[in-house]
């Protein structure tokens, strides 16, 4: 478990959160909360963060960043993809 004890508390405290892009869609709707994330530096850590919102119902936004290591890693699209199994949006 690469994730500290402090980051599950905090996702768990929000509970269902959405993706950025479908967040005018609730304009007026109290206390929802649009989750997104930089992957600026390990994707692998994002995978372990996206697996545990899928678990507690919350979904968000994961960008990518050209102009870092792993835009190299051959596995890319395959993790981009399991980002979106796991109910995520992938953005760049």
């Amino acid at each position: 478990m690469a994730l500290s004890k402090e980051f599950y508390k905090y996702i768990q405290h929000f509970g269902q959160t959405i993706p950025t892009s479908v967040l005018h869609k609730f304009p007026k709707k109290k206390g929802c909360v649009a989750l997104r994330h930089d992957i600026d530096h390990n994707i692998d850590i994002a995978l372990e963060m996206a697996y545990y919102e899928n678990k507690i119902g919350a979904k968000a936004s994961y960008f990518v960043l050209p102009t870092t290591n792993y835009w190299h890693d051959k596995e890319l699209i395959e993790k981009c993809l399991q980002l979106q199994d796991y109910g995520h949006e992938v953005g760049l």
